[in-house]
């Protein structure tokens, strides 16, 4: 969207930046604080980018889907989490 003119305002050009991004999900804020984003030179209209949009409702869509099935078992939580052990030991 660089260089595009604004759908606002009609004068500015759109200039890439990251802003930040947030979003209710249920009752839970998300803040991501550096999201790829376009804004306005002229009146600041914001458009984030397609593509982190589209990766955004994936992840939530998931994360829905995980909730109301419970969640994830033991086994997928120990696969996603690496192992702790203290230091110095198991060398």
């Amino acid at each position: 969207m660089s260089g595009d003119s604004c759908d606002e305002c009609g004068f500015g050009r759109y200039k890439p930046t990251t802003l930040p991004y947030l979003r209710m999900f249920g009752t839970h804020m998300i803040v991501l604080p550096n999201a790829p984003a376009s804004k306005c030179d002229v009146c600041g209209a914001v458009d984030y980018q397609p593509e982190f949009l589209l990766t955004m409702q994936v992840m939530l869509e998931k994360i829905a889907k995980d909730q109301r099935s419970g969640g994830m078992t033991k086994k997928q939580a120990s696969e996603q989490r690496p192992g702790w052990t203290p230091a110095g030991q198991g060398r």
